[in-house]
């Protein structure tokens, strides 16, 4: 179970495939230690041009990105797998860096603790990301739809 979530194995009983993008030394040996070899087999990509390589060659069911790499190469990554239409049903988890993990930043009130708000339980270690946005400067130059 990764993320609360847990990831099914194919119905022809090869190994299920994941692929841990940036992702520290503590993180695979958990993952190591939660996943057995038999039902899983797990890559491992240190930039995001790695991963961009990896994902066309393994098809991996599930993309687990760390955003110590850095949030725009995460975010380039989790965008890049979403345009492709060979990995719409990958799923796709973050992971948050141990120093902001429980931080959130809101405008007028500055960044908060969530956890020391909130609790334990309004917090998630991983989550599936459904939704990529990219936030941009305005161009005026550039025609924009405006959905909504």
């Amino acid at each position: 179970m990764i993320g609360n979530r847990q990831i099914q194995k194919n119905s022809l009983k090869k190994p299920g495939k994941i692929l841990l993008v940036g992702s520290d030394a503590s993180t695979r040996l958990n993952l190591n230690e939660m996943i057995s070899n038999d039902d899983f087999k797990i890559e491992i990509a240190a930039s995001g041009f790695e991963a961009g390589i990896q994902a066309e060659s393994i098809h991996p069911d599930c993309v687990v990105i760390d955003f110590v790499m850095g949030r725009e190469e995460a975010l380039m990554i989790a965008q890049n797998l979403r345009k492709n239409n060979e990995f719409t049903d990958t799923v796709l988890i973050g992971r948050a860096p141990d120093l902001i993990r429980y931080h959130m930043e809101l405008r007028g009130l500055g960044v908060i603790n969530i956890k020391d708000l909130f609790g334990i339980s309004a917090i998630s270690l991983a989550q599936k990301i459904e939704l990529v946005i990219a936030l941009e400067r305005w161009k005026p130059d550039v025609e924009y739809d405006r959905l909504g």
